[in-house]
């Protein structure tokens, strides 16, 4: 039998059925050829790794919706299971829990992409130049406005947040359901210390806050209040890079 009449229909079906998976949210894995294949049986579970995730952000337990995975959404999710520097920098994503968290006041719809942290072989895959800090837990990002994958930890530190020109987006964990923000200034140790605006006050709903803002910002200060109104947290800096979260009253 000719190999070369066999090879492409048998390469066509393992890459649809890999698409298929991803979009599906079951885990696939790559072979020499680079066809994908599914792993039927976990087909709904949720993977243990993304519990960090889960456990903070209510908007990831409820029931996946048709509306949680938009068509252009379909195809970057695709898109980005085939490229080496994204999986190698964020992982795979768990598609299963994608979930629409919000349409911003600019019209923009927001979604939640969890990803398992980046394996060895991923990363091996990435150029030596490009290797930067790998993620060593389960991560979120924000489509389409991505703020680079950020893990459980950055998001109950105030930390979990994106922006694209003067629009923000942030992310917060369950319990918070309104934010004070001040921009960095704000700090008490900050070089340009001077006077600070009144800070951003904004709702939250369904565990994310989107806003436009006229002058520059970058966190600083934030107050978390309760459902009751009450001040749940105080953050002196949220710019902050210090280990392993930097500064946090």
């Amino acid at each position: 039998m000719n190999r070369t009449s066999t090879r492409a229909p048998r390469a066509a079906t393992a890459a649809a059925i890999g698409v298929a998976a991803l979009l599906m949210g079951l885990p696939t894995s790559h072979d020499a050829l680079g066809t994908m294949r599914s792993t039927r049986s976990a087909a709904t579970a949720v993977p243990a790794a993304t519990r960090p995730l889960t456990s903070v952000l209510g908007v990831l337990r409820r029931p996946q919706s048709a509306n949680d995975i938009s068509p252009a959404l379909h195809k970057e999710l695709v898109h980005q299971s085939h490229s080496t520097l994204y999986t190698g920098w964020f992982g795979t994503a768990v598609t299963s829990l994608v979930r629409l968290a919000a349409t911003t006041p600019w019209g923009q719809r927001v979604y939640l992409i969890p990803h398992l942290k980046p394996t060895r072989h991923q990363v091996a895959k990435l150029p030596a130049n490009r290797r930067v800090t790998v993620l060593t837990a389960s991560s979120i990002d924000l489509y389409p406005m991505s703020g680079g994958p950020m893990i459980a930890a950055q998001v109950t530190a105030g930390r979990a947040w994106a922006a694209s020109a003067n629009r923000f987006v942030f992310v917060f964990p369950d319990g918070v359901a309104k934010v004070a923000l001040w921009p960095s200034e704000s700090i008490s140790d900050h070089p340009h210390k001077g006077h600070v605006a009144k800070p951003v006050v904004v709702a939250v709903s369904s565990n994310v806050v989107a806003f436009q803002t006229s002058r520059t910002f970058t966190p600083g200060r934030e107050l978390w209040y309760g459902p009751t109104g009450k001040i749940i947290k105080r953050i002196a800096n949220a710019s902050s890079c210090g280990p392993p979260l930097g500064a946090c009253a």
